[in-house]
């Protein structure tokens, strides 16, 4: 039996565009098409979602012509305060930007049909919200009255009024309608975007749970796995997955690693990022090939 290949692609908003060159380098060394397991949180979903489709070149002049207005859709300010008072009161499912760009983005680009009947596994990762009330009234109560502490209070309030668990949802096992709401509610980052309700379910951005989703991958039975993301220092927990072969490559660019490039769709820096993860992914290809055992037959005979 074949063995399964995986393909992990971490959050990062807008630093996601070094995914799409790192897919670049995995297309010209032949890899990608050996990859048949894929999952994604937030930016990494809709990135995967992409690579499921196989249209690289069409991801690239995605990425190529972002904007902030695709994506951060400005709201009226009396509305932006109006959610913090409601947040405040534990009553705000609202982000401060509209999630109507990006959703209008994730309509145009991704086709639901491909991705439900294609030949790949696809598993997006969100964060299902329940309520319970922990520290909630402890932080509203010392939540200092200035703008930085009162944003980092209301967050806070958020996540803890209540609880998250993660969801994995497999694609191809949903109703068709759903799909583009599942890539939207794994990018829904709170206080940013609303919440995103589906089937009665309120969820949020999957990076509060799980960030790099392996895990997935692991309890489907795929043991060569290949994570690209876009975090300061490698943060998978290899302890986790202990029999799994895991090549890790990383945005290493302090530059680029800030929030603020969490929420920089800017086009320009995203032709920069794009031509890092391809650099980066061509230094990693021969770990790859040793890990699929294309260029060390000797290796894998030895191995079986």
């Amino acid at each position: 039996m074949k063995e399964k290949v995986g393909l992990v692609l971490g959050g990062g908003g807008g630093k996601g565009a070094y995914q799409i060159g790192v897919w670049r380098a995995l297309r010209e060394a032949a890899i990608d098409t050996r990859i048949d397991t894929v999952a994604g949180t937030s930016i990494g979903a809709l990135n995967g979602a992409l690579f499921c489709m196989g249209n690289l070149e069409r991801a690239e002049k995605v990425w190529a012509s972002i904007s902030p207005a695709q994506v951060l859709t400005e709201k009226d300010i009396h509305k932006c305060c109006q959610s913090l008072r409601r947040y405040e009161q534990g009553t705000c499912s609202e982000g401060w930007f509209s999630n109507a760009g990006l959703d209008a983005l994730i309509k145009r680009v991704v086709d639901p049909r491909i991705l439900k009947n294609g030949t790949r596994d696809f598993y997006v990762t969100a964060a299902k919200l329940q309520k319970r009330p922990c520290f909630y009234n402890y932080v509203k109560k010392h939540s200092e009255d200035n703008i930085f502490t009162r944003v980092a209070s209301l967050l806070a309030i958020k996540l803890f009024k209540y609880q998250t668990t993660p969801v994995y949802f497999d694609i191809r096992r949903q109703k068709t309608a759903l799909i583009a709401d599942i890539l939207l509610a794994s990018s829904a980052i709170p206080l940013i975007f609303p919440d995103i309700s589906i089937e009665g379910e309120e969820y949020i951005d999957g990076g509060i749970e799980d960030n790099v989703p392996i895990a997935p991958l692991y309890q489907r039975g795929v043991r060569k796995i290949i994570v690209v993301t876009m975090e300061e220092r490698d943060k998978t927990c290899t302890l986790c997955f202990p029999d799994a072969q895991i090549v890790h490559i990383n945005l290493a660019e302090s530059a680029l690693q800030n929030f603020a490039g969490t929420l920089d769709f800017n086009a320009e820096n995203a032709k920069k990022r794009m031509e890092q993860g391809y650099l980066d992914g061509k230094k990693y290809v021969a770990s790859i090939e040793e890990m699929l055992c294309i260029r060390a037959a000797d290796t894998c005979r030895s191995q079986t």
